[in-house]
């Protein structure tokens, strides 16, 4: 391997570590409207952070969408189930 594809490989490997890790930092720390930290990579770490300092945590919608688990369901519509009358307590 040659000294340039051995240096063109090294290079190309730190922009991908690189470039992979921010991708993955998922909250954002917002102090005010123009202040905020999108640098925490849960939310126990955004929480951390502003916890003396005020300020709310929000998801990081410019890493990209945020892909949530399917809810489970029993397959169809719900469908309301008929009430059963009781009947009243006789008095005799």
């Amino acid at each position: 391997m040659t000294p340039t594809r051995l240096i063109a490989w090294t290079v190309f490997a730190l922009v991908a570590g690189t470039a992979t890790a921010s991708a993955q930092t998922k909250w954002c720390a917002w102090y005010d409207p123009y202040t905020y930290n999108c640098g925490f990579y849960t939310l126990e770490q955004c929480r951390a952070t502003i916890s003396g300092a005020g300020g709310l945590c929000s998801p990081d919608y410019s890493s990209g969408p945020i892909v949530r688990a399917p809810r489970e369901t029993t397959g169809g519509p719900r469908v309301r189930q008929p009430r059963q009358r009781q009947e009243a307590p006789s008095r005799y």
